[in-house]
């Protein structure tokens, strides 16, 4: 076990995993893959974290250039992996998750939250708030297939008030949906607008299993009111983007412990310069793919560090590996951080 929980209680279980940490890392398309996953893991702040949502139809047809390929490596060096599948299929949800869990998934949680119009048109994501019974036999398909852990990623419900998620989840934890992953907004607000605390509370209230809130959390105190004395746990998501050290921010608030100062620009670039080694280790990618998926990476550490803005422009404009280690090397001399710092 990692030394910085080996002293710490079991702060809750997911099947036979026993957490140590309450901070859970949300499932977010295009940046949470494997590299980002062990990145924020070797903190040891972190021993949970979910791939980007699958399409469980993309892995009945799964080929060698298939893009789905690179959302299925990784490996158990950092503990358990939970598996995020989307679709309205109870076939193909049910074959998805009996692959998944072959290739070494240890819970896997259904999509029933996602609001980006492809995956709702389709009737998956959030869309299955408004077709529960669909939601239902996908639930038990999944649940029949397989023995590991179920979990699933909603919203509140689809608009202000209509009661549609708490319903759809009282229904699903009689299915065996062992906890839910609920974010604190309604599928017509996408992003935008407040986070509903008190209709998330709610779902706690009315629920035998666990409820983990999600949903802007950027700083100890937002991260506390998603938690409740027996349900410490929290996901976090766009926030971790470009912030691996959110982390260590949530962890000393969490602790009472005084909250670490913002990293220096020696920091960053080493914390960069590690994750694009990771990155390099588990592409399945060309390298010219390898660098423009990287890239989104970067533009979220210059949103998220001022120091770094001086570089935006550079970082962005490469194209290769040799382009890219370079700007990072000059970037990293300690004449740049005298001038800098």
């Amino acid at each position: 076990m990692d030394s910085a929980v080996a002293d710490r209680s079991c702060l809750w279980r997911l099947g036979a995993f026993e957490l140590y940490t309450p901070w859970i890392m949300a499932p977010v398309a295009g940046y949470t893959n494997w590299a980002f996953q062990v990145l924020c893991r070797r903190s040891g702040l972190l021993q949970l974290s979910f791939t980007p949502m699958i399409c469980a139809q993309a892995l009945a047809f799964l080929s060698s250039r298939s893009a789905t390929l690179k959302l299925l490596d990784w490996d158990d060096s950092c503990g358990p992996i939970a598996v995020q599948l989307f679709g309205d299929s109870p076939e193909y949800m049910a074959a998805a998750a009996r692959a998944v869990t072959e290739r070494g998934a240890a819970v896997i949680d259904i999509n029933m939250g996602c609001t980006v119009p492809k995956i709702v048109k389709k009737g998956a994501g959030a869309a299955m708030l408004r077709h529960p019974d669909t939601a239902c036999r996908v639930v038990e398909a999944v649940r029949s297939a397989v023995s590991v852990p179920i979990t699933a990623k909603m919203r509140l419900g689809w608009r202000c008030g209509d009661g549609l998620g708490l319903a759809l989840a009282r229904r699903l934890q009689d299915l065996g949906v062992s906890a839910f992953f609920v974010h604190g907004r309604y599928a017509e607000q996408a992003f935008a607008g407040a986070v509903d605390y008190e209709a998330a509370a709610k779902w706690r209230n009315s629920l035998r299993v666990p409820v983990i809130g999600n949903g802007d959390v950027l700083d100890g105190f937002s991260a506390v009111r998603w938690q409740s004395e027996h349900q410490p746990m929290v996901m976090l998501g766009r926030g971790l983007l470009g912030d691996p050290w959110l982390l260590e921010r949530l962890e000393a608030y969490r602790l009472g412990r005084p909250i670490p100062e913002h990293p220096s620009l020696a920091r960053i670039v080493d914390k960069i310069a590690e994750h694009w080694a990771l990155a390099k280790l588990y592409s399945k990618l060309t390298e010219v793919q390898t660098v423009q998926e990287f890239r989104s990476h970067l533009a979220q550490y210059c949103r998220k560090h001022r120091r770094l803005l001086p570089w935006r422009e550079r970082l962005l404009a490469q194209r290769d590996f040799a382009g890219l280690e370079g700007c990072l090397a000059m970037i990293a001399s300690p004449r740049i951080w005298d001038v800098v710092l």
